[in-house]
């Protein structure tokens, strides 16, 4: 006997349905392809801030501290960089290393991914907030955003698994 609850609400991916239903299928196919080079990109990015130090170092420190004289001095992201992530640059570097190979675990395998897609894009923001905004991180946010609105972690992930064991569940939704 399973234990497990039905999941009417939501389809999984599978290859089949391209003959019935194509478009569907290739939008699914273009967000899932996002998700996992999303995640590889977060997790990459998670271990060069393992490898570099970033945890036991003054490395965002230097790095911040480098970014203000290139920045107009009137603006909110030196302010941002001067009155809250120098001073609380070891907590941010924590926050930063460990939060980015979450949302990459969370992207990778399908495992509370829309909250994954959340984190992503909460970093996205702080680092244009941080004064380190161009044009790309336009298009990052659009795809971390399609991760929050999208349940691509049911459609091929862990949390369509974990959402009929605990149905109701808001981080496998």
């Amino acid at each position: 006997m399973s234990t497990l609850a039905p999941l009417q609400d939501v389809d999984p991916f599978r290859w089949n349905n391209f003959r019935t239903q194509p478009f569907r299928s290739l939008g699914r196919v273009f967000v899932l392809f996002n998700r996992w080079v999303f995640g590889l990109f977060y997790l990459f990015a998670s271990i060069n801030k393992f490898r570099g130090g970033y945890l036991f170092t003054d490395r965002l420190k230097v790095t911040l501290e480098q970014r203000v004289p290139e920045l107009d001095p009137g603006s909110f992201a030196v302010t941002f960089i001067e009155a809250f992530a120098v001073p609380f640059y070891v907590p941010i570097s924590w926050l930063i290393a460990w939060g980015e190979l979450a949302a990459g675990v969370g992207l990778l395998l399908g495992l509370c991914t829309r909250w994954a897609g959340a984190a992503a894009l909460f970093f996205i923001i702080m680092f244009a907030i941080g004064g380190f905004y161009d044009a790309s991180l336009i298009v990052l946010g659009a795809i971390a955003l399609m991760f929050i609105l999208t349940p691509s972690g049911r459609w091929m992930g862990l949390d369509r698994r974990l959402a009929q064991r605990y149905p109701g569940n808001i981080l496998f939704r």
